[in-house]
């Protein structure tokens, strides 16, 4: 790929234009970089398949700028040691805006959203969010209200959520399974299956059990991949959400943390709304 430095006025085939009066008929892009450090955007050129681009803007932490340019331009992110961060295509119409928010890459974006009808049940339409930190203490995060509510946040990969209704009658259990500079999804959901995982040890020397997720990738039934969920200490219990078909796993590991020995896959087969129950044991039993 080859570069090529560019100021927005100048830059080629009319990909941005800075004059007021032809900007109209452009899609305004609006690019706010959420990273912790600064950034360089290039424009690639399409008509050179990608082989060049040319840096179009400096953006600092937190700062915004906006450029005008066409339906199908891509740019590329990169940060200060030339590390590719990000790419973003414009989707919108001319005449529209759009955004790009440049994430902090070092770091994994939640979204908490309430899909809690305020008719459905006034106990459990709003959700109060809380960090699990390492002494199980419970850190206030936020609050979604009734259906629609969103919150967003930055964490990091193992860590873990718990959210609340009013009355503290009804609780959720998320665990942050996504890499750092990705996003995850949670749902506030009332006819989630309720899971309980139960371990009983049966060798004196290992006494946890790590539970994951596992999600097989689309055409591919041999590709896995395996989400921890939490761990689960000898004559204890962990809940979680899932729904129907979903799968997990058990295993033992080192003192190093690396997986040595499955203990058992368990099949989600409840209806929604439902609970389901799991003993996790040594022999590979499952009830």
């Amino acid at each position: 790929m080859t570069t090529a430095a560019s100021s927005p006025e100048t830059t080629r085939d009319g990909m941005i234009n800075n004059n007021q009066s032809e900007n109209k008929d452009l899609v305004e892009i609006e690019f706010h970089n959420d990273y912790v450090k600064p950034v360089k955007v290039y424009f690639e050129d399409p008509t050179t398949h990608g082989e060049v681009s040319t840096l179009i803007l400096r953006i600092a932490t937190g700062q915004k700028e906006t450029i005008h340019s066409h339906p199908g331009h891509t740019f590329i992110v990169y940060d200060m040691g030339n590390i590719q961060r990000d790419t973003f295509v414009v989707t919108e119409n001319y005449g529209r805006k759009q955004f790009f928010h440049i994430r902090n890459y070092e770091s994994v974006e939640v979204e908490f959203h309430n899909e809690l009808k305020e008719n459905e049940d006034d106990d459990k339409s709003s959700m109060e969010i809380y960090w699990i930190g390492k002494e199980n203490e419970e850190v206030f995060k936020g609050k979604t209200e009734y259906f629609n509510g969103r919150v967003r946040l930055e964490t990091q990969t193992g860590h873990k959520f718990v959210a609340y209704n009013k009355d503290r009658s009804y609780r959720m259990e998320f665990f942050v399974t996504a890499p750092s500079g990705q996003s995850q999804l949670f749902e506030f959901q009332s006819n989630r299956i309720l899971l309980t995982f139960k371990y009983q040890a049966l060798l004196p020397d290992k006494r946890v059990a790590h539970l994951f997720w596992v999600e097989t990738i689309e055409g591919d039934k041999e590709k896995v991949h395996r989400h921890p969920v939490g761990s689960v200490t000898d004559g204890n219990a962990v809940e979680l959400h899932s729904d129907s078909n979903h799968q997990f796993q058990a295993f033992h590991a080192d003192e190093n943390g690396n997986l040595e020995r499955l203990l058992g896959t368990y099949t989600v087969t409840a209806d929604r709304g439902g609970k389901q129950h799991f003993i996790i044991r040594d022999d590979n039993e499952e009830l």
